[in-house]
């Protein structure tokens, strides 16, 4: 379901405009973490614990244990009642937004 304010034709090509430079830079973003986890990777195959660079300084811990506990799986095995269920859950409201790169087929189409 669609949920957009009638426009003008400037409003829709601002609001392509944005569409555009937002998958742009959603784009970079997945580029920059790929090359991000690469570079972590060199360093930690090096077993490096502190590296000082120019202008950044890096320090890796390795095997860091964390405890969670999962609440989901206590809870049934626990069988609460829906009454202690409900009372104990939120919910919240919020946006999100989805960028999807368009197919070459519906990018001849515009």
């Amino acid at each position: 379901m669609t949920h957009n304010p009638p426009t003008t034709d400037l409003t829709a090509a601002r609001h392509a405009y944005l569409a555009d430079e937002l998958g742009r830079i959603a784009a970079r973003i997945k580029e920059m973490t790929e090359q991000k986890k690469l570079l972590e990777s060199e360093l930690k195959a090096d077993h490096v614990d502190v590296v000082e660079g120019n202008l950044f300084r890096v320090s890796i811990s390795y095997d860091v244990q964390t405890t969670r506990v999962d609440w989901k799986a206590v809870s049934a095995k626990l069988k609460p009642s829906r009454q202690l269920v409900t009372a104990h859950t939120t919910v919240g409201l919020s946006d999100r937004v989805n960028v999807r790169a368009r197919s070459a087929a519906a990018r001849k189409e515009v």
